[in-house]
């Protein structure tokens, strides 16, 4: 959980600082990957909404279901 909170902290940060035009993504805590909004996998608790370069800058690897990196 402390980790989950300093990836969200630090990917906070980056967003309010950062151009807002850039893809958004979801981050599920307890996993090391994002997803898009509407991806299956993500009917779960503890989500946050964050840039794709924001998911990979903290080395977050895309859900091979529903490919949130591909046609960005």
């Amino acid at each position: 959980m402390k980790n989950f909170n300093r990836v969200m902290l630090c990917a906070f940060l980056l967003t309010s600082c950062g151009d807002h035009r850039d893809e958004r993504v979801v981050v599920v805590e307890r996993t090391k990957s994002y997803h898009r909004p509407n991806c299956g996998k993500v009917n779960m608790a503890h989500t946050a909404t964050v840039r794709v370069a924001d998911a990979v800058a903290q080395h977050l690897q895309p859900c091979p279901y529903c490919k949130p990196d591909k046609g960005i």
